[in-house]
């Protein structure tokens, strides 16, 4: 993405517009139509509320919750220090749901249902490619969820829950579509231009996030060791088609002012029970890792106070897919696919040199004035290629399994903050030999230890409240999400 320098407004645009309706449990008669209203909207004006109200949902909940599962960030007090120790009731994901379903999924279906007539191509393509995204972090999140049936209103206040495995099917297709509707743009009415707060209505950029999003979902259901190649091998050819550099991130990136704050910084400087030196801190310091001043400011860290690091910033990015991650991606994909791990390290070396560059590139956390002797200054070249020449660093071991591992702890480092860092541990629990994956995390102790870290998030109490005969029977470790099986 292109740096949004702007202000991001139009969570209230999006309230005023379509009114948020719950996939199962709320909806208007025709009493509580008001005549005096447009009962439909121009694309540009749904765009920038579907975008952002995505961001925050991704950046909120789902990613505190999985943050502490990986142990990337602790939960020190209040609710977040049940969460640290998987105490969660089925209330807690309310919020996620609600703001996935109500604020971006549902204003998104109604955004593809405008631009379904053939005017608005650009846009019905980014819908496609929005609605993808959407399902896929949900759906890894919980499994099964409702979609065909949902965004029905009235006509379907119980919407069925779909299966998990079909539901990456549709996912797949949508990303073809949105590919196809991208390409066929010549005769729009409207195009997207700044109400784009990803890409700025560059539709070859959305191709490569529509790319990005398939080489992610086949990854994951290529399972580790003797897998499958075939998904391996599809994840390459989309990696191939997807980001080119750091510009091409799929990002939403927030404002200076109050209103427009990244969601993460509204919370821990509202809140502060969460401590991001514990444990991962300490991971980055024991190799020397030049991303670790970057990513945590580890001496002006104090609860509730500014925190003045790469993701918690006022204007800091909420990441969808980045460059890094592709690059993470096609080397995990050659490894599988041909077994060879010196095939895989150009692409490995460029997803960490990749991400340091990405995380070094704000100036706002280097300089003078700052109180941390660590940041004084990005990263320097003779710095990184020291941290590149430690033992298990840079270079690939030539045992598959190991190969893999190394893999998938640097991309768990580039995906710090982002939830797909969970479905990756998840994932490498798979890797012969790694039963507690890549890094190797143990549960933390507390009443469910014994149980080990959660697989999957509850449903949500409204859910069972209101749509309990489709709603499946599930704990925070089963059933798994079906390529965690």
């Amino acid at each position: 993405m292109r740096t949004l320098n702007k202000y991001i407004a139009g969570i209230s645009t999006a309230v005023v517009l379509l009114t948020a309706m719950s996939c199962s449990k709320e909806f208007y008669t025709d009493k509580n139509k008001n005549p005096n209203a447009p009962n439909s909207a121009l694309p540009n004006v749904l765009l920038t509320p579907v975008e952002v109200s995505l961001a925050y949902a991704q950046g909120g909940d789902m990613s505190r919750f999985a943050s502490m599962f990986v142990q990337q960030t602790t939960g020190v007090s209040r609710q977040s220090a049940a969460y640290n120790e998987y105490v969660f009731t089925n209330q807690d994901p309310e919020s996620l749901w609600d703001n996935l379903y109500t604020a971006a999924m549902y204003n998104d279906y109604n955004l593809m249902q405008i631009c379904n007539n053939g005017q608005y191509n650009a846009y019905k393509g980014i819908t496609e490619v929005l609605m993808a995204y959407s399902l896929q972090i949900t759906v890894d999140c919980w499994g099964p969820i409702p979609y065909s049936q949902a965004f029905q209103g009235a006509n379907n206040l119980k919407p069925a829950y779909d299966n998990d495995r079909k539901l990456y099917a549709t996912i797949d297709a949508l990303c073809y579509q949105a590919i196809n509707d991208l390409n066929n743009t010549a005769n729009d009415a409207l195009s997207p231009g700044s109400d784009d707060v990803v890409y700025f209505g560059q539709t070859g950029e959305w191709i490569e996030f529509a790319h990005a999003i398939l080489a992610r979902i086949f990854i994951h259901q290529s399972q580790t060791g003797n897998g499958n190649a075939a998904m391996a091998d599809s994840a390459l050819a989309h990696v191939a088609l997807s980001f080119a550099s750091n510009a091409d991130n799929a990002q939403v990136s927030f404002g200076l002012a109050a209103n427009n704050n990244a969601p993460n910084y509204q919370f821990y400087t509202q809140r502060g029970d969460i401590s991001y030196v514990n444990g991962f801190f300490g991971v980055l310091s024991t190799t020397n890792d030049p991303r670790k001043f970057a990513l945590i400011d580890s001496a002006n860290q104090s609860q509730g106070n500014y925190l003045d690091a790469y993701y918690q910033l006022a204007n800091s990015p909420v990441e969808f897919i980045c460059y890094d991650e592709m690059n993470f991606i096609a080397a995990e994909a050659t490894i599988r696919t041909n077994g060879s791990a010196s095939a895989a390290q150009n692409d490995y070396t460029n997803g960490i040199q990749a991400d340091i560059a990405k995380v070094s590139s704000n100036p706002t956390i280097y300089g003078a004035g700052n109180p941390n002797p660590g940041m004084m200054g990005a990263p320097t070249t003779a710095q990184i290629n020291a941290y590149l020449a430690e033992p298990g660093i840079g270079t690939l071991s030539a045992n598959t399994d190991s190969a893999l591992a190394q893999v998938a702890n640097q991309e768990y480092i580039a995906l710090y903050m982002n939830p797909e860092a969970w479905a990756l541990w998840r994932r490498s629990t798979k890797i012969p030999g790694f039963a507690n994956g890549s890094p190797a995390l143990l549960p933390v102790s507390g009443p469910f230890q014994s149980d080990g870290i959660p697989r999957r998030f509850l449903y949500p109490q409204s859910e069972l409240n209101l749509n309990g005969s489709n709603v499946p029977s599930a704990t925070e470790w089963s059933p798994r999400v079906f390529w965690d099986n």
